[in-house]
């Protein structure tokens, strides 16, 4: 094999390797990149870890001679990071011997024959069911905030679901929901389809789709989902696993709803929740007719309250929540305005029905919290 090109153009490729790969360069757990150059000018670089999400770059090269080898992932990409857009040439000869180079300097890599199921280039196919990659972005961004971050905890999975033109995102850590729908572009096979994919697939996900209007290709196959936008693909493996029926779980009867500010309510809550230091970070929101108050107690540090005034009197209410999982989806949201809706309640202690959090442009997005249920 025997390839030209700059040496960006493989940085680029291994840098969205290392968005999957681990950083540990321990030689008991080595990561594998897979390198296959077709004639005339087409350079594929794939890898895959150790749970089973895979990506692909597709590139353009001068490729003098086919081939196809498979690289320990950090000896190659420390063999080039350092290049930027300096041409150079990768040589392998018959040993699978490496060899890189460009002006003054030279490198030599062992590989080893990949196995031919680490080959993805064969997976770039059409005919599936397609979004904006910008939209596709967000509601990823958005959605996988209520997942679980450690497995130990909760659930660290979401839910995918295309039906009616549309793709469906839910997550869920059992103590808040987050759901966003996303308009399809094209819907292709079957008319219905869904996956649980891992947590860890939507960070690198989000990492690696371009925010811009390009289509991004969303099929279910078998047992893996398959996301393909120009020049790139990523494959995740689907949990086998029974996901809540989170829409259930989402009470449908509140009666008020507030309309505030994003960065009114972003800088209360900012400011009064440092203060709470029990384990779930409680903030209470209290209404008192024309007023939304904020307030956070700590026997150690004491108490703070900010008031947000309302444009007209609203049923009373009292609700205790998270603050942290309150301020996750307001960095989310890019809105001017969020819409805060619970369900009013006389009774001393927090509404027990929680809160729903929407943007105020668009229904295409809900975020529910669960209450804090606090005595007094």
């Amino acid at each position: 094999m025997e390839i030209t090109c700059a040496a960006s153009t493989l940085n680029r490729a291994f840098g969205i390797m290392h968005s999957i790969l681990p950083d540990s360069e321990d030689v008991r757990r080595i990561s594998y990149v897979t390198v296959e150059a077709r004639q005339p000018d087409t350079l594929f670089v794939s890898a895959r870890n150790d749970i089973g999400i895979a990506v692909c770059v597709q590139s353009r090269v001068r490729a003098s001679r086919p081939g196809t080898i498979a690289f320990p992932f950090h000896a190659l990409y420390r063999a080039t990071s350092f290049l930027l857009d300096t041409p150079l040439s990768l040589t392998v000869d018959r040993r699978q011997i490496a060899t890189i180079r460009c002006k003054s300097y030279s490198a030599e890599i062992a590989g080893v024959v990949p196995h031919k199921d680490e080959l993805l280039s064969n997976a770039f196919l059409g005919g599936s069911s397609s979004a904006q990659a910008h939209l596709l972005r967000r509601a990823l961004r958005r959605t996988v905030i209520a997942s679980a971050s450690r497995p130990e905890t909760a659930l660290t999975a979401l839910r995918l679901e295309i039906c009616n033109a549309q793709c469906r995102l839910a997550a869920t850590d059992r103590t808040r929901i987050a759901m966003s729908w996303v308009p399809l572009l094209r819907q292709g096979g079957s008319s219905i389809a869904h996956a649980t994919v891992p947590r860890k697939a939507v960070d690198a996900l989000v990492s690696l789709l371009p925010n811009s209007e390009v289509d991004v290709s969303i099929e279910v196959r078998g047992n893996e989902v398959v996301f393909q936008w120009p020049g790139a693909l990523m494959r995740t493996p689907v949990l086998d696993m029974e996901f809540p029926v989170v829409e259930k779980a989402i009470p449908q009867d509140f009666d008020v709803q507030l309309v505030i500010p994003t960065s009114r309510i972003r800088a209360v809550i900012g400011a009064v929740a440092p203060i709470a230091t029990d384990r779930y970070h409680t903030v209470e929101a209290q209404c008192q007719g024309s007023g939304l108050v904020i307030r956070s107690d700590s026997p150690e540090i004491g108490s703070a309250r900010d008031t947000i005034d309302l444009p007209e009197p609203k049923k009373r209410f009292l609700l205790a929540f998270n603050a942290q999982h309150f301020m996750q989806f307001l960095d989310v949201v890019d809105a001017e305005k969020v819409v805060l809706a619970v369900k009013a309640g006389e009774a001393r202690g927090s509404s027990g029905m929680g809160c729903l959090l929407m943007p105020a442009d668009t229904d295409s997005y809900k975020y529910f919290v669960a209450p804090i249920v606090r005595e007094y």
